[in-house]
């Protein structure tokens, strides 16, 4: 895993007037290392407000950081999610390809999900800085490979994916699953698991406040599934959901379809 530690915060490109005096508000005056190594580089525009809630940090969609990192990647700890032993053998392949974006729980522990069907729960390792170790993995009877991002719960305790059985190029069976951690051994307890119809799963399920998970499967229906696995409501929205559906302030529901 790469690490990005946070340096002295780069300066404004133009000089801001003092701020009253504030123990929260107080910003290093000195030059960033990063800016001061590149003397002929250009003037940068002010970077966004840390936590802002914007796509790729800012208007112009740079992605870049308001921190002056490492200039190089440093790999911490790794997991080798393609060994034998961390494969079932129903696993579709190639054992080695990921086609969606980790969560990290609040307690640090990662769940990734990858392209043969395998959800993997990994924690730091206690015995060797450099290693990640598994914690629990799900791998549904007969899957095919998984395309979106886990969710989790507000609590954390709970992790909810959607996958398609049916195996690697079947139509498959869409179904949403809660998971966590087991009692004992590697292998996921099932809190409960939701149809979601005769499609695929594309798209990483949205949580609400309240609980409610959304979840769209590839034939363009919209599931509101309540924290104990009952369906609330099913919408009609278009031929196929790819992306996850994201929700507003005042419970509004926003989606595309295609």
């Amino acid at each position: 895993m790469a690490s990005v530690s946070p340096a002295t915060v780069a300066p404004a490109a133009k000089p801001q007037p003092a701020a009253a005096a504030s123990p929260s508000s107080a910003v290093a005056a000195a030059p960033s290392p990063l800016a001061a190594a590149s003397p002929s580089a250009k003037p940068q525009a002010s970077p966004a407000a840390v936590g802002k809630p914007m796509y790729q940090q800012d208007p112009q969609h740079t992605g870049r950081s308001p921190y002056a990192g490492p200039r190089q990647a440093t790999v911490l700890r790794r997991f080798d999610t393609s060994l034998p032993e961390n494969m079932p053998s129903d696993a579709a392949i190639p054992r080695d390809d990921f086609q969606s974006s980790s969560a990290i729980g609040p307690d640090g522990t990662i769940y990734v999900a990858n392209f043969p069907g395998v959800l993997f729960a990994l924690r730091d390792s206690p015995t060797a800085r450099d290693r990640l170790d598994l914690a629990w993995r799900f791998h549904p009877p007969n899957a095919s490979s998984f395309h979106a991002t886990p969710a989790l719960s507000s609590d954390g305790g709970t992790v909810y994916l959607g996958f398609a059985s049916g195996g690697f190029n079947a139509p498959g069976k869409a179904t949403l699953y809660a998971l966590k951690a087991p009692a004992s051994g590697t292998n996921a307890q099932v809190a409960w698991s939701a149809d979601l119809g005769d499609a695929r799963v594309m798209a990483s399920p949205t949580v609400g406040p309240d609980g409610t998970i959304y979840v769209a499967n590839s034939a363009g229906v919209l599931y509101a599934v309540s924290p104990d696995g009952q369906v609330r409501w099913t919408a009609q929205s278009g031929p196929t959901i790819k992306s996850a559906p994201a929700l507003g302030a005042d419970g509004t529901l926003h989606h595309a379809t295609s």
